[in-house]
């Protein structure tokens, strides 16, 4: 459940102890947009303060707080105020134990306290890598200096030198780079209060037929996706192996009919106001069976009128005859689109005809639909057009793109569909999968062999052999390799963008056999993809896998992978996505969800989980339908 209060919002009380000579160096610096003088550099007893320093004090139930200093400002009433951003230590972090004691983080989080609350001066370094391939060694001879010196300082009794590399924002799921031309200038501004947004959750009515919430704009006769927890009568869902999948059910579907309370209010409570609906059921409201056969896009009108909170409310969505929609053949869940052919009583539990006299289409598909009947032309529809577009993007605009665990091709393929990426090279283990990848992209160059053979033969041919630590059986496979593969192989430069999903039999809940040893070594192939991603460093890394492997082995497996990520100096965005609620159906209708991890890579599965991963120069990057961008 979203924090209704971000902690990007929350402001903390400091306890001030007790003044002593605090007092400003140099003339004032400007203005803050209140008329408040802004100051460069202070000193809070002995201690010179300066911003774009970072400082400790301690709040009110008495935590040690490490603060980024933004700016200072004297107020009216003479007090010496600083405004800070908390810096978190990586043990605070999602990474826990897998940090680097050195390693420390922005966040979102600000505060505003007195110079003489100040305790102690902070060494921090904020710190940009240069990025790229070319400066893997680089940076990597960089770090082990780095660590050197911190062993020396730490044998010495002196203080920890903080290394801060990038802004933590756990609300995202996600580590960004740092914005650092835009950190302790001093000039008032602070980037965390500034594009902090408004309250989305606020509510406003707008007319007797229409209002706000969340941002999105809902009109008397729009359809509405509506939480599941709402409606309490629990449908028999079969049984399952995993005890977490029991009850969980996708978004209902509802026609708005009416809505309740003052037209013109400024803020209304969305938990107390109500809208009447017209609930449209699915098929597996009805039977396990029906769900089981029904095209994913099917609902069912009912006689059903609800009053629905609107806190309950979660979205938009299309209800349509089936006549009405484009490719009704293909069973793909489009721009949130269901039809509707029957009528289903809940009393009888029957199934009829849908009654001529309904209608489906809302206001704004009816102004559209008049529009398409002049002189029988017709308008093609935003996400018609949004459908097909991607799909002309040339090959030369696309990333160039290496699939691991390739499989016979569905990622890459729904890549390349949405207009992204370009696939020229794949590895996949099994010679059927990897023969189906080839019929189904036959411009790709096609490895059929272990992974870590591969990597092995690429740096053997790029010269990089002292750096690669492997197996005897892997170095001898690589040097058998033919001639015309060892040509074809990819070298770094050339792949933009790395994806796959390593085997997840191993973290899989449903794999009663997780601890054999064939699945142990499942297990460790997210070592051998991490390692592309080391020695390419691709602007782009897409790690998919179940939701498991985030509390496998207690998390350390994640943990570790995501601060491999880090280091390397991407920026990673952690999603984990529900395919049931976008209505991809599975062989068994199980609630499903996977990981991806993005570095600016990461991305989906049935509930799966992404690691979406970039590199400290991508800004925002678009995925057909989904967007992801930076804090800056």
């Amino acid at each position: 459940k979203v924090a209704k209060t971000p902690p990007s919002t929350r402001s903390r009380k400091l306890v001030s102890q007790t003044s002593k000579e605090m007092r400003w160096k140099g003339e004032s610096a400007g203005k803050t947009t209140s008329g408040e003088a802004l100051y460069k550099c202070a000193y809070a007893r002995e201690l010179r303060i300066d911003v774009g320093g970072a400082v400790t004090l301690e709040d009110d139930s008495g935590e040690i707080v490490i603060c980024f200093v933004e700016y200072m400002f004297q107020k009216s009433d003479g007090a010496k105020m600083v405004h800070g951003r908390i810096l978190q230590k990586g043990s605070e972090t999602v990474l826990g134990n897998a940090a680097n004691e050195r390693d420390i983080f922005l966040t979102n989080d600000c505060l505003e306290f007195e110079l003489k609350d100040i305790k102690e001066l902070v060494s921090v370094n904020l710190q940009s890598m240069p990025w790229g391939h070319k400066y893997r060694k680089e940076n990597s001879e960089a770090e082990k200096i780095g660590w050197a010196k911190a062993e020396e300082r730490k044998k010495k009794g002196l203080p920890m030198e903080y290394l801060c590399r990038s802004l933590y924002w756990p609300e995202k799921g996600a580590f960004f780079s740092l914005p650092c031309d835009k950190l302790g200038l001093g000039n008032g501004v602070c980037g965390s209060c500034e594009h902090r947004e408004p309250d989305c959750d606020e509510l406003r009515i707008l007319t007797k037929t229409s209002f706000i919430y969340r941002k999105v704009t809902y009109s008397v006769h729009d359809f509405l996706y509506i939480r599941p927890e709402f409606f309490s009568q629990e449908e028999d869902r079969g049984t399952y192996k995993a005890g977490r999948n029991i009850g969980l059910k996708p978004y209902a579907v509802c026609h708005l009919l009416d809505l309740c309370g003052p037209a013109g209010s400024k803020k209304v409570d969305p938990a107390s106001t109500k809208v009447s609906v017209r609930r449209f059921y699915r098929p597996d409201d009805i039977s396990t069976a029906k769900a089981y056969t029904s095209d994913i896009r099917e609902v069912y009108y009912s006689e059903d009128i609800i009053n629905v909170p609107v806190d309950m409310v979660e979205g938009k969505c299309e209800v349509r005859k089936k006549i009405d929609i484009s490719n009704s053949d293909l069973p793909v869940m489009i721009e949130h689109v269901f039809f509707c052919e029957h009528f289903y009583d809940r009393a009888t539990g029957a199934l009829k005809q849908l009654p001529s006299n309904v209608k489906l289409m809302s206001v704004a598909r009816k102004a559209t639909g008049a529009l398409k009947k002049n002189k029988g032309k017709q308008i093609c529809e935003d996400n018609e057009v949004d459908s097909g577009k991607w799909m002309e993007v040339p090959k030369e605009s696309r990333i160039a793109t290496l699939d691991i665990f390739a499989g016979c091709g569905g990622l890459s393929e729904g890549l390349q569909q949405a207009g992204v990426s370009f696939t020229k090279w794949a590895i996949e283990y099994e010679e059927p999968a990897g023969e189906a990848f080839r019929q189904n992209h036959p411009e790709a160059a096609v490895f059929v062999d272990n992974c870590n053979v591969i990597l092995k033969a690429i740096m053997d041919k790029c010269g990089d052999s002292d750096d690669c630590v492997s197996t005897s059986e892997a170095a001898e496979q690589a040097a058998k390799l033919a001639e015309e593969n060892i040509k074809n192989l990819p070298v770094p430069g050339e792949v933009e963008f790395i994806n796959g999903g390593p085997p997840c039999q191993g973290f899989s809940g449903m794999n009663r056999f997780n601890q054999s040893p064939w699945s142990k070594v499942q297990c460790e192939m997210i070592l051998a993809f991490l390692s592309f991603a080391e020695y390419f460093r691709p602007r782009f890394f897409l790690l998919e896998n179940v939701r498991n492997f985030v509390s496998f082995n207690k998390g350390q497996t994640f943990r570790l992978a995501v601060a491999s990520l880090l280091e390397m100096g991407y920026q990673v965005l952690i999603l984990t996505i529900v395919y049931l609620n976008y209505l991809v159906s599975t062989s068994l209708n199980l609630y499903t969800e996977k990981l991806y991890t993005c570095c600016l890579g990461s991305f989906w599965n049935l509930r799966s989980r992404y690691f979406w991963c970039c590199s400290v120069q991508e800004k925002g990057i678009h995925l057909g339908c989904c967007s992801w961008r930076d804090s800056s």
